[in-house]
């Protein structure tokens, strides 16, 4: 990402965390939940809370 010159190193970093440690919450949702069922649904359900609590500008923005 940072090679992309669209950002430096630190802004790309913030995004790649942005990206990373909610589907680390989702994996770890679906293993206290005893791992039953399938992960990607709670992955999915973490990307709508975050999909859905991101600012109005933001979601505007990806219609």
């Amino acid at each position: 990402m940072a090679g992309t010159d669209r950002w430096n190193f630190a802004q790309a970093r913030v995004i790649a965390s942005a990206i990373v440690w909610p589907v680390i919450a989702a994996l770890k949702n679906w293993h206290e939940a005893g791992t039953e069922g399938d992960w990607r649904a709670h992955l999915d359900e973490a990307l709508t809370a975050l999909r859905e609590s991101a600012p109005a500008a933001c979601r505007d923005a990806d219609d």
